[in-house]
């Protein structure tokens, strides 16, 4: 996250509109670029032929972006519903814009904020790709602010998405 200042953390109601669907490629123009810069070493690290496995990539390889990343365990009902999400790990730039969540599911936050984070991780299984949702919001200032979350399905099994890896753009 390159263009905000600390003043105007955090990010908390601030509503908007979000505007979700499924990533294009390593190269789609609605992702920021350290989103394509993501999507292109995952994909040099699956060749693009099945889902990413959390022992594809160290957190070595990640450094660079680590502070802007989040990692959901994802949450299925007995039925194979999605139906909630808690916070594996939250990179230190996420934490400050919508706050600690770590072991906690994304309905800490708000009804809606979880919504939408469980909306995109749907989207993503369903298509057995990455996911962008992107939304402008406002501050109480009436600062506008541009949120990217770009949202990367991680199996085990080459089945089951049972992660989301989170990369959170946020830009004035």
């Amino acid at each position: 996250m390159s263009s905000f200042s600390s003043e105007f953390l955090p990010l908390v109601g601030a509503g908007g509109e979000w505007d979700t669907r499924a990533v294009t490629g390593v190269d789609d123009e609605n992702c920021s670029p350290d989103g394509r810069a993501i999507l292109a070493f995952f994909s040099d690290k699956t060749g693009d032929q099945r889902l990413l496995r959390r022992s594809d990539f160290t957190p070595a390889e990640m450094q660079r972006w680590l502070t802007d990343l989040s990692v959901l365990d994802l949450v299925y009902d007995k039925s194979g519903a999605l139906v909630d999400a808690t916070v594996r790990l939250m990179g230190l730039s996420v934490a400050a814009v919508y706050g600690e969540r770590t072991g906690k599911t994304v309905f800490s936050h708000s009804a809606t904020t979880g919504e939408r984070i469980l909306n995109m991780a749907r989207l993503m299984i369903a298509e057995r790709r990455a996911v962008i949702g992107r939304v402008e919001k406002t501050f109480k200032d009436r600062t506008p602010v541009h949120v990217t979350s770009l949202c990367i399905p991680i199996s085990e099994d080459d089945s089951l998405v049972n992660q989301m890896m989170i990369h959170l753009d946020v830009r004035l």
